[in-house]
């Protein structure tokens, strides 16, 4: 079975959206410096609001999702109860950027199913792009985002 996976960008990026540079310059929570990886989210929606708790001003205009497809193969998942106590907190636990850089020097799999951090029940998806099996994943076309104008 495929799963889609979807990725909210600065538009002026969208070329260069699945290459993990930005994670790399600026780690997150599920990588430290230095490691290249590419954050997705299992929904549009969620992707936006990945976004949003960043924005510190209105930029939704100036972004634009992405889709990426994937077999479910292909994913190797950390589930809630794999992760310590207060993991969604923020900032974020350093414990959660050894998970993802283990994974990511493991080479185990190109695509990492973590739960969100933003909404419960929801699925982010970490992809390895210098994972050998990364070009087996179909990136999608930019989309231009148009949400209703009260989000932004």
């Amino acid at each position: 079975m495929s799963l889609i996976s979807w990725r909210v960008t600065k538009t002026r990026h969208s070329k260069s959206a699945f290459d993990g540079e930005g994670a790399r310059l600026y780690p997150g929570r599920w990588n430290s410096a230095g490691h290249p990886v590419v954050y997705t989210s299992e929904h549009i929606a969620l992707a936006v609001l990945e976004i949003l708790v960043h924005a510190g001003e209105s930029l939704l205009p100036h972004y634009t999702a992405l889709s990426a497809t994937f077999d479910e193969g292909l994913v190797t998942e950390v589930g809630e109860d794999d992760l310590p106590p207060g993991w969604r907190g923020f900032p974020a636990l350093d414990e959660l950027k050894r998970v993802g850089d283990a994974w990511l020097d493991s080479l185990r799999s190109p695509v990492l199913k973590v739960p969100s951090a933003v909404v419960p029940c929801s699925w982010s998806f970490l992809l390895n792009p210098l994972h050998p099996d990364f070009p087996s994943i179909r990136l999608g076309d930019p989309l231009p985002l148009k949400l209703d104008r009260r989000l932004g």
